[in-house]
């Protein structure tokens, strides 16, 4: 019987003893992890935010637009935009003669006519300027504002508006622009 209790003794010893983890190393691993995970987290929403770059718009661009909008505009355009913020919107506009004809939001045409006009591209333009002026009066940083425009007529064929105000943030991208009979 001593045999079997010595092999018993000396298997225990054999086998290795479990390691018990310290509960600080835990505690670093985790904090490791999680650091990780959310710098990978802000690369990712950077990467995404950047990834659809603009140049930010000032008063020298947008007078710039102006004036080729100006030289260059066609009496009689249709353009369709997609806009995106506090409500996302398919907006179709049809111009003639220089006049808002015809306005669709969603495939419904609205009752005041008088918000029609901030559809053609001179509205557009306008509330540029307008989005310009109040960034101006705004704590700095808390407004920035971004465009393209044509290069050949000067519409605005993109623009963001992103405030500190998330609600406030808007955004539109001219899906088609067509000048009709020049």
């Amino acid at each position: 019987m001593t045999e079997d209790s010595s092999n018993t003794t000396h298997r225990e010893s054999d086998q290795p003893k479990q390691r018990r983890r310290s509960p600080l190393r835990a505690f670093i691993w985790t904090a490791v992890g999680g650091t990780g995970f959310g710098l990978l987290a802000v690369l990712v929403v950077t990467a995404m935010r950047t990834g659809d770059r603009m140049p930010e718009v000032d008063d020298e661009a947008l007078a710039a637009a102006s004036e080729r909008w100006d030289r260059s505009a066609p009496a009689s355009y249709d353009l369709e935009l997609r806009v995106s913020g506090s409500r996302d919107q398919q907006v179709s506009v049809e111009v003639r003669d220089g006049d808002v004809a015809d306005l669709s939001l969603d495939g419904n045409t609205p009752s005041q006519r008088r918000t029609w006009d901030y559809w053609s591209v001179p509205g557009l333009l306008d509330i540029i300027e307008a989005d310009l002026a109040r960034a101006e009066d705004a704590p700095p940083g808390s407004v920035r504002l971004f465009a393209e425009f044509d290069a050949t007529y000067g519409y605005p064929r993109r623009y963001r508006r992103i405030e500190s105000n998330a609600m406030a943030n808007a955004e539109w991208n001219v899906v088609r622009f067509a000048p009709v009979g020049d």
